[in-house]
């Protein structure tokens, strides 16, 4: 097996940076530490988009600008706006033995390990933009409830509440963009949703111990352990909720355990706790 190249060769060969350049960032890289591919950027050498299209051509992953309308709806219909969001990782096309998801590093084995888990699919590759892949989701999403608003009529919170428990869904939620709201739950690995009628909100400041009012105020994050009551039922949940100027996002869990709700749901990765949503209907 050859071995990899660096992303200093890769620029050096596209004419990008010069070798002069190679020393200039390793200066900087000894002073400031951190990757040798971020001492570029701070530097001034390259790019962002230069940068990731080096880290893709290191690993030999096609570099990517998705487009929202030629993106496989069955695919993202495997994952929730949440987990896409969270992972920075979007299914964009399925075939009958392979699933391609948009990645913002090809080092991201978590969510690839889980896919193919979930799916029995073989997971391929291609890499793109952080920026680029949560306007892609935003969009898709957007096209799913579209798709669902023109086929099903507008369901209740305790009718979301039946529809998850009804088929034992792992995890389920509310999506809200302005005043638009969509419910989701997952079953056997296909998200599914629902256009939420008017009320939701009431219906869930009423339903939910604690109050979603009393856990979330001042706050665009937060998880707790919580207890959702319909139809005479009290359900134990884990709750995430997760905000920002585009919309929210609540996530719940069925509790089957004492476990912590931050061990249950998963470590938000680093970096983006403050950009994790950028919610859609």
């Amino acid at each position: 097996m050859s071995e990899r190249r660096t992303i200093g060769r890769i620029l050096i060969e596209a004419g990008r940076i010069t070798e002069d350049d190679v020393e200039r960032a390793l200066e900087y890289q000894r002073d400031h530490g951190g990757y040798f591919g971020e001492a570029l950027v701070a530097s001034g050498l390259v790019s962002e988009e230069e940068l990731e299209w080096g880290l893709a051509s290191q690993f030999d992953l096609p570099y990517v600008f998705p487009d929202a309308e030629a993106i496989d709806l069955a695919a993202v219909a495997l994952v929730s706006p949440e987990w896409a969001l969270s992972h920075l990782a979007l299914p964009i096309m399925r075939t009958d033995d392979r699933l391609q998801v948009i990645v913002d590093s090809p080092l991201k084995d978590e969510p690839v390990r889980e896919l193919a888990t979930r799916t029995g699919l073989e997971v391929e590759l291609a890499l793109a933009s952080p920026g680029a892949i949560r306007d892609v989701i935003g969009q898709v999403f957007e096209r799913l409830a579209e798709t669902a608003a023109g086929s099903r009529a507008p369901v209740g919170l305790a009718g979301l509440l039946e529809d998850a428990i009804r088929v034992s869904a792992p995890s389920f939620g509310i999506s809200v963009r302005g005043v638009v709201a969509h419910g989701w739950w997952e079953d056997r690995g296909t998200v599914h949703r629902r256009p939420l009628a008017g009320g939701w909100s009431d219906e869930l400041s009423r339903s939910l111990a604690p109050s979603a009012e009393e856990m979330t105020v001042g706050t665009r994050r937060a998880e707790w352990i919580g207890e959702l009551r319909s139809g005479g039922e009290t359900t134990p949940v884990n709750v995430r909720y997760l905000a920002d100027e585009s919309g929210r996002e609540y996530a719940f869990e069925l509790r089957v355990s004492s476990e912590d709700p931050v061990e249950r749901f998963g470590p938000v990765p680093g970096g983006i706790a403050a950009e994790v949503l950028a919610l859609v209907h």
